[in-house]
């Protein structure tokens, strides 16, 4: 009887330990990302682009297009999506926003289909980017919630630095992530000391050949199912 105690206490532990590592190390918000980083209908070996609105916020005051391309990157790594991705690797993005020396057309460089992260087609490559109009709102954040706030993005539709750039010290031009329309990317000038989200285009991405690993987190919630199916098992038993 103790001896039969005692495993029914070790089955109870492996359940409750293998739930908080799903937790602690976002097991749940990974099968979510799954979802949103392989758009369905792609094949093996092609090729696609991600698209997301950031969900923290910055002002328009740097003249520095890095400083805004390191904005997004931060926020792709801290939602997985990023540099070390459990699903895609090391993924860099680019921040879709001119300055005076750089247009967004040429720092996030559009060279094959783009997704937001709602598996809906942006746009089928650069013109389609750049026509004034959306097939899709970009609308989504990193972490794949809705997010339709203003971003910064010193752009006109063409994707070129509008008359309002990141880094002009008094106004900047703003998009909405919201809706398809030319205003997506140029809803006109705000005080650039506001704190507005940015958008965040991915390099290349190619489909695997191969199935995607399942992420350890995920195994250890499978063991912690086989713990309570036999902490059951022994319970019943033990009556």
């Amino acid at each position: 009887m103790n001896v039969c105690r005692f495993t029914v206490q070790c089955l109870r532990t492996v359940f409750f330990l293998s739930v908080l590592s799903v937790v602690s190390w976002g097991g749940v918000s990974s099968i979510h990302a799954m979802s949103i980083l392989l758009p369905t209908g792609l094949n093996p070996g092609d090729t696609y682009q991600l698209a997301f609105q950031s969900r923290g916020t910055r002002n328009a005051l740097s003249t520095d297009i890095a400083d805004y391309n390191m904005f997004v990157q931060n926020a792709a790594n801290a939602a997985g999506i990023g540099f070390g991705s459990s699903f895609l690797g090391d993924v860099t993005w680019r921040a879709i926003g001119s300055t005076s020396t750089v247009s967004a057309r040429d720092n996030a460089l559009v060279s094959t289909s783009v997704y937001n992260l709602n598996d809906q087609i942006l746009a089928l490559g650069f013109d389609d980017m750049w026509d004034g109009d959306l097939s899709n709102p970009i609308l989504f954040d990193e972490l794949g919630n809705s997010n339709g706030f203003t971003a910064w993005t010193g752009t006109g539709i063409d994707g070129m630095p509008s008359s309002n750039v990141l880094g002009d010290p008094t106004q900047s031009t703003l998009g909405i992530g919201g809706i398809t329309n030319e205003f997506w990317i140029d809803r006109g000038p705000f005080p650039s000391s506001g704190t507005r989200t940015l958008y965040a285009l991915s390099e290349p991405i190619t489909v695997p050949q191969t199935p995607v690993p399942v992420p350890s987190s995920i195994l250890l919630f499978g063991s912690g199912l086989v713990g309570l199916v036999g902490w059951r098992w022994w319970k019943g038993n033990l009556t």
